[in-house]
């Protein structure tokens, strides 16, 4: 399992990265924007990959997004509710990884909600 950690997601466009041009494969597959995954300010989370599938892991809420690389290389299509199997077996690895590195997550402001955390769930 390779983990890609703490990823900003965002909301990057050819447009607003012009200089990102097609000699730059993986600069456009893995900044520019995927449709999927696109939030109106961006998310952060954490990344595991597993042979040709791809899990991230949301910090804000824990939901989870799954895309199959061989197939669909600019991740467009989410396949976490198709996949649920995989994606179980792929976040038991991640968090695995998470209590082995002694990995941190948000904590909460005094007197807010109790954000995400894998100890706690969705």
């Amino acid at each position: 399992m390779v983990i890609e950690s703490h990823h900003h997601f965002g909301n990057y466009t050819a447009t607003d990265y012009g200089w990102i041009d097609e000699s730059m494969p993986a600069l456009r597959r893995d900044l520019l924007a995927l449709p999927a995954l696109q939030q109106p300010r961006g998310f952060s989370g954490r990344a595991a990959r597993m042979g040709d599938w791809k899990v991230i892991e949301r910090y804000e809420d824990g939901r989870v997004h799954l895309s199959n690389l061989r197939d669909d290389t600019g991740e467009t299509k989410d396949l976490a509710e198709r996949e649920a199997a995989r994606v179980q077996a792929m976040r038991e690895r991640l968090h695995a990884w998470y209590r082995e590195t002694g990995a941190k997550f948000l904590r909460a402001k005094e007197g807010g909600p109790a954000p995400w955390s894998p100890k706690r769930g969705p």
